[in-house]
């Protein structure tokens, strides 16, 4: 368990439009990510998830491994925790818990190689 707070933001609408974490004597405003621009995909079989799994480099970040459970497909980070990724688009996913997205990349074989991984206004390649 963890001592920490969150304050839930209104607009001038009343729609929640953030919140105020409290944690360690810290305050940080945290604004509610726009999840609009992406919608799962229904048409991606989740067949074509096996592809996908495997480890993925992250550099100093650590490894994602990336895994299929019940015809769903998770990423997890080194020490963090399994969340659920969702189909965009052909290769595209992305998570609901934070505004980041993946691109698996194929190799000339049709094999994925590896991934571009888009968060907070950066993109890193991430090999396989």
């Amino acid at each position: 368990m963890v001592d920490a707070q969150i304050t839930f933001v209104r607009d001038d609408q009343g729609r929640v439009s953030g919140g105020i974490h409290r944690q360690d004597g810290q305050t940080v405003n945290v604004p509610k990510i726009d999840m609009s621009e992406f919608s799962v995909d229904k048409t991606i079989d989740p067949a074509v998830y096996d592809d996908y799994v495997g480890r993925y480099d992250y550099g100093k970040e650590g490894v994602m491994a990336v895994t299929t459970d019940g015809g769903r497909l998770f990423a997890q980070l080194t020490g963090q925790r399994r969340f659920e990724v969702f189909p965009h688009a052909k290769d595209g996913f992305f998570w609901k818990v934070v505004d980041a997205q993946i691109t698996f990349i194929r190799d000339d074989q049709g094999r994925v190689s590896g991934g571009i991984h888009h968060q907070d206004g950066q993109t890193t390649n991430v090999p396989s």
